[in-house]
């Protein structure tokens, strides 16, 4: 049976009775600050923790009397969450109890499936039992044996589902009763400030706060004070000496961890990250101080006598101690009153000043209601009255930093020019964007003051203080973001170790190493957005949400339309496909350099063998976190085969393409390096990817060719098989030139260039009696098409200076004309006139004008 939970929250039991994961997110929820330090181990001991009383029973207990006591014990959390008048600490634990009873649950249940898939492997094996009976005694035996075993994890299976819907149903409930009160506390209607009953009330409940405060320190006051005798009184002396130097140690210890860190407030011209360092780090520094005074204060003064109510207010008031610190030290690494270079506003120092007092008196109203609110056993009036100030002091000096920051008027005019925001110094400032927000708060202040004049004082004491919470969390996460972009950048430069190392030991290039500085920055950015929220989440919705049991989820999985989605399994199987990338990236890698490019094969082949290595490993890859991620590949063949019709219409061209591409790099009619002539261009192919190809033309430009166009058309490779070519070179030649003689002169003029071949040898042709030349064709062959129209050019100058020594002319067009006896007289002014041979002058008409006469010639028309 499940022990009875304690309903009293004032109890001490009750808070031993807590798990630690309770207690700890208990603590969290309880303030607004101590999320942030504890939150991250809270959520571990959540998880990871000793399951304490609902671990597996040891020894040779069978999962049905685990079970059985499992459902006994949620039996008992049922009971306990259907009393009424339950107070919020102990619904808490019982979700706390329900969550590692799921957690639980879980773990069996996954301990289940590898046992079940290793039986329905060894009976697949086996086969179905034989019709006619024919069958060894011992394979029937073990068939019975695995189905038996099939048939009790499958009861125990349908069990712990059930036991996993129970505990659903009753966390769901649990929640819904956690919403219900949280909701019901937060609009509780009380006294309005205005109404003095409120202020009676919480000056008259003083007295029992002094009450109990002096009863939670009467132990530990005895205890320091001891009797008032002169060694007493100079013991209590010396104890209080010790204090001052420890809190003199602690302010000098402050100053050393500066100086270790490098940190010089004199330097006049700090760049973008030495601000953003100081900023950063002086806040840690300074709570590490404040909390290692106050822990050997608390050792002076006999600590380890105090009571457990003492040690309660002792960890409040350490809390409260190092917020206002961390606080302190970053509203003066921000607005930098006296340093104006170290400034990250835009504010000149007198209101850089008062911004940093406003914040520091903001720090100490949520500090000292830190105090309050985690104070057990206080009289509801004095927290009423407590929050109620609380509120108001939020929301006074909220509305005096907003009338102090808010930016200078401006007159009106017809162009109004957007100035960058910037520091004193002339620097951007990093926190300009704030501005444009600044009418949210206006917002939370009506908020406020509307809810605490209708009496609704928890309304308002929530919305100002997550209002101050947030917004601290937000401007340190935006600190936290510009200092890894900063670091990032300078840590990867050239002048830094780091990034010396990565370009002359690694070898690594700049658009490498700029790709691994856009790496880090998002996840790092990641990383602070996903703790951002979960803190945000616990100080907003915290109180009314089941956070345990997301995190829970995100090991466990959840349901969504029948469907299990486990980020945990999710991110592993990323985690699992990079690695399995990043090997076949160096097994390809590794391919080329070591071992093909050892071969002869040239480097069209080679390519295509990496390539297509990538694409099996690529595929590899793909099954193999598939599988890991649990994926049932009969599910995706019908799901393909369902698509099949939508490929075959709507992604035709691209799986086209694809095949396509695949046949070039099987059968290779074109490979990388080949020059190539199509219908759109010709040039070199530099890259086959899965749906085109890339062509670099002669130009420098680029052609993306569809794989299809290169398979169905026809191409022009110039390197198919292997790179010799011919150069043919036309020529003409004058009539009275002796052609024999130009044909020797030809072939001498091929042979005498080096890049031209012996075999096949150079030839010259007579092609043909032209026009006005004797045409002839040179033929020459050269290992390297490439060097085709080089090699064509230097044999045109060396045929011209040959045609030249041997006084060989190459004419120009020209067309005879002869006239014969007893044709018509071809006169010129005919040929003038465009008229046919022969025909008649035509007769004479009137004088042609004079070109000044024509009003409309050019030397006339004005």
């Amino acid at each position: 049976m499940v022990n009875a939970i304690p309903v009293k929250s004032g109890d001490r039991a009750e808070s031993s009775a807590m798990t630690p994961s309770a207690q700890l997110t208990a603590f969290a929820v309880s303030s607004p600050f101590k999320s942030v330090i504890i939150l991250l181990v809270a959520l571990v001991m959540s998880t990871l923790s000793p399951l304490g009383a609902f671990a597996a029973p040891a020894g040779d207990e069978t999962n049905s009397s685990v079970l059985h006591s499992w459902q006994q014990k949620l039996q008992g959390i049922q009971t306990i969450l259907k009393q009424p008048d339950l107070e919020t600490e102990a619904i808490d634990r019982c979700m706390d109890q329900l969550d590692q009873l799921h957690i639980k649950a879980l773990e069996l249940s996954e301990q289940f499936r590898p046992h079940l898939s290793n039986i329905e492997e060894s009976l697949d094996q086996l086969g179905p039992a034989p019709k006619n009976g024919l069958e060894t005694e011992d394979i029937a035996a073990r068939r019975r044996e695995l189905e038996n075993e099939r048939r009790e994890i499958g009861a125990t299976q349908k069990k712990l589902d059930l036991l996993l819907t129970r505990i659903k149903q009753t966390t769901a409930a649990a929640t819904q009763s956690r919403h219900a009160r949280f909701f019901q506390k937060i609009f509780e209607t009380n006294r309005s400030v205005f109404n003095p009953n409120l202020w009676i009330g919480g000056i008259a409940s003083l007295r029992d706060f002094a009450a109990r405060l002096s009863v939670m320190t009467a132990g530990w006051r005895s205890a320091i004070a001891g009797p008032l005798t002169p060694l007493g009184i100079a013991v209590l002396i010396v104890r209080i000496l010790l204090c001052c130097a420890v809190v003199a140690l602690a302010l000098r210890g402050r100053v050393r961890l500066y100086r270790w860190r490098g940190l010089k407030r004199s330097k006049t011209q700090p760049t973008a990250l030495e601000k953003l360092e100081w900023v950063v780090t002086s806040s840690p520094i300074n709570a590490i101080c404040a909390w290692l005074g106050a822990f050997v204060i608390f050792l002076l003064l006999g600590g380890w006598q105090a009571s457990d109510s003492a040690w309660e207010l002792y960890q409040l008031a350490t809390l409260a101690i190092v917020v206002f610190t961390a606080c302190r030290a970053l509203n003066r690494g921000v607005f930098s009153p006296h340093a104006p270079a170290w400034r990250l506003t835009n504010h000149d120092d007198q209101v850089a000043g008062r911004l940093k007092r406003l914040f520091d008196l903001l720090a100490l109203v949520i500090c000292i209601d830190l105090v309050f609110q985690g104070i057990s056993d206080l009289p509801v009036q004095l927290l009423a009255t407590e929050s109620a100030l609380t509120a108001m002091a939020i929301a006074v000096v909220m509305i005096l930093l907003l009338l102090v920051a808010r930016p200078p008027d401006q007159e009106d005019g017809p162009e109004q020019v957007d100035v960058p925001k910037q520091t004193p110094d002339g620097a951007p400032s990093d926190l300009a964007w704030t501005e444009n927000v600044l009418f949210l708060y206006w917002g939370i202040v009506a908020i406020t003051l509307i809810a605490l004049v209708m009496g609704l004082i928890e309304l308002a004491h929530f919305v100002a203080r997550q209002s101050v919470v947030i917004s601290a969390l937000v401007i340190v996460l935006y600190l936290l973001h510009r200092s890894g972009d900063e670091l990032t950048n300078e840590g990867l430069g050239p002048h830094h170790p780091i990034g010396r190392f990565l370009r002359k030991v690694v070898l690594l290039k700049n658009p490498a190493i700029n790709r691994i500085a856009l790496l880090v920055t998002t996840l790092f950015d990641f990383l602070l957005i996903f703790f951002g929220l979960t803190i945000a989440l616990v100080q907003i919705v915290g109180p009314w949400i089941n956070l345990r049991g997301w995190t829970n989820s995100l090991f466990f999985g959840f349901e969504i339309a029948g469907v299990t989605i486990s980020p945990s399994m999710i991110l592993s199987a990323i985690f699992i496909f990079v690695i399995g990338m990043g090997l076949v990236k160096a097994f390809t890698f590794w391919l080329e350099n070591r071992i093909l490019a050892r071969t002869n094969l040239n480097r069209g082949v080679r390519d295509s063998i990496k390539t297509g290595s990538g694409y099996a490993g690529f595929l590899m890859v793909i099954i193999i976190t598939l599988a890991y991620a649990g994926v049932n590949f009969q599910n995706i063949a019908i799901v393909a085969g369902a698509l099949g019709v939508g490929i075959g219409f709507g992604l035709q061209s691209v799986v086209n393409n694809f095949a396509s591409g695949l046949i070039l790099l099987v059968e290779r009619p074109i490979k990388v390096g080949d020059w190539i002539k199509f219908s759109d261009g010709e040039g070199y192919v530099k890259r086959i990817n899965v749906r085109s190809t890339e062509i670099e033309t002669f130009a420098k430009c680029s052609i993306i060719v569809p794989n299809a166009n290169l398979i169905s058309a026809p191409v022009q490779n110039w390197t198919h098989s292997n790179s010799m070519g011919r150069v043919p070179i036309r020529i003409g030649v004058a009539y009275n030139s002796d052609p024999e003689v130009v044909r020797d002169i030809l072939v001498d003029c091929a042979r005498r260039n080096k890049n031209t071949l012996s075999s096949p040898a150079p030839a010259a042709h007579f092609v043909g009696f032209g026009e006005s030349s004797l045409d002839f064709l040179l033929y020459a062959y050269i290992s390297d098409v490439n060097f085709r129209l080089s090699v064509a050019s230097a044999l045109r100058f060396a045929i011209f200076r040959a045609f030249k020594e041997n006084n060989i002319e190459i004419p120009f067009p020209q067309r005879d004309i002869i006239v014969r006896a007893g044709d018509p007289i071809v006169s010129l002014e005919n040929l003038k006139a465009n008229r046919p041979v022969g025909a008649p002058p035509p007769e004479a008409g009137p004088p042609m004008p004079e070109v000044g006469d024509d009003p409309m010639s050019e030397a006339g028309g004005e």
